[in-house]
């Protein structure tokens, strides 16, 4: 019966360190996926914001060397 109990164990271990594996991988695809979704929320804010900036008449150093 200690045969069939150390079979066990390791079957166990095995199925136990896959899963762990497993999830892993979700919460590092799960966590690349919601930083790339809050870099493109910045860049779009950013982009926003710029053409506000532009607008309200402040001057940028570009158009001061052109002047």
């Amino acid at each position: 019966m200690d045969v069939w109990q150390l079979i066990l164990y390791g079957v166990a271990s095995f199925l136990s360190l896959k899963s762990l594996l497993v999830l892993m991988e979700y919460h590092k695809r799960r966590y690349t996926q919601q930083i790339l979704l809050q870099q493109q929320a910045n860049q779009k804010q950013a982009d926003e914001q710029a053409p506000q900036d532009a607008s309200d008449g402040t001057v940028s150093a570009s158009s001061d060397s052109a002047a």
